[in-house]
C-alpha cells in the first residue's frame, strides 16, 4: 500500500485486488474543533477534581447546569467565552490555561 499526502489530508492506496474501499483520513476543520473540544474538557474535569467539586456544584457557581458542564467535559459542546470565564473563576485558573496545550 503506497500513501499520497495532500496538504492536510492522507489518501492511502490500495492494489487493484483489494477489493475494499480506499483508507482515507481527513484532517477537516471539524475533526480539529472536536479534538480542540475534548483537550478543553478534559483540562476543565481536571481543575474542577482538583477542587473537589461535583458538575453539580460547578454548574451552580456559574449559574449553569449539570448537563452543559458533562457536555464541556467529554467534548460534545464548547463553553462561550463568557462560561469559559466564569468557570476559570471557579476553578482558580486563567481562562488561557484551558485553551491553551
Amino acid at each position: 500500500m503506497s500513501e499520497v499526502t495532500y496538504s492536510s489530508r492522507v489518501i492511502a492506496r490500495r492494489s487493484r485486488s483489494n477489493l475494499s474501499l480506499p483508507a482515507v483520513r481527513f484532517n477537516s476543520p471539524t475533526n480539529r474543533i472536536q479534538t480542540c473540544a475534548k483537550k478543553l474538557g478534559k483540562k476543565i474535569k481536571l481543575a474542577r477534581i482538583e477542587l473537589d467539586l461535583t458538575q453539580t456544584q460547578l454548574a451552580e457557581k456559574i449559574d449553569g447546569k449539570q448537563k452543559s458542564i458533562s457536555g464541556y467535559e467529554t467534548g460534545g459542546s464548547l463553553p462561550s467565552i463568557k462560561t469559559l470565564v466564569k468557570i476559570a473563576k471557579v476553578l482558580k485558573k486563567p481562562a488561557g490555561h484551558f485553551l491553551g496545550d
